[in-house]
């Protein structure tokens, strides 16, 4: 859901965490990166992702995770693949709000080493917006990419 899980954290240790450990070292044994898509309120569940082995966190929903609360617990722990939020920001095609969540999520989810890619939902109609919100949305991450090395006052 949009608030919390559908299960307790201990539900989720007790049936799940064990077979997603064994599915994602599988994955690794084999040399390749797992990236995992999770939509609603998962905070609970992120560190057990991590834990298991997942390298990448895909959250199309930044603000039901709260983009301060999530990066101040998990940013260079985990890489996100992420968008601007798809159902609270996307939508409304106010380009200030998509450029300055886009700044928020660079800001609190990438790190100086990374840990953070950019992507489209790929279907702008089924979330009620248009390519070009997708477009601002891309252009503002592209105008953020050197968001550490500025930050740092390096050239």
């Amino acid at each position: 859901t949009q608030r919390n899980t559908f299960v307790s954290s201990d539900i989720f240790n007790e049936f799940f965490f064990q077979r997603y450990q064994q599915l994602f070292d599988a994955i690794h044994s084999h040399g390749w990166h797992v990236l995992l898509h999770s939509c609603g309120r998962v905070n609970n569940f992120v560190p057990l992702f991590i834990a298991a082995g997942v390298n990448v966190l895909n959250m199309q929903q930044p603000r039901a995770y709260g983009i301060r609360e999530l990066g101040q617990a998990f940013a260079g722990k985990v890489c996100f693949l992420t968008t601007v939020d798809i159902q609270a920001t996307l939508p409304t095609g106010d380009p200030e709000a998509v450029r300055s969540e886009a700044c928020e999520l660079v800001e609190h989810w990438s790190t100086p080493q990374g840990g953070f890619i950019v992507f489209n939902y790929g279907d702008s109609e089924a979330i009620g917006t248009s390519d070009a919100i997708a477009e601002v949305m891309f252009r503002e991450f592209y105008n953020l990419r050197h968001y550490w090395t500025n930050k740092r006052g390096a050239p």
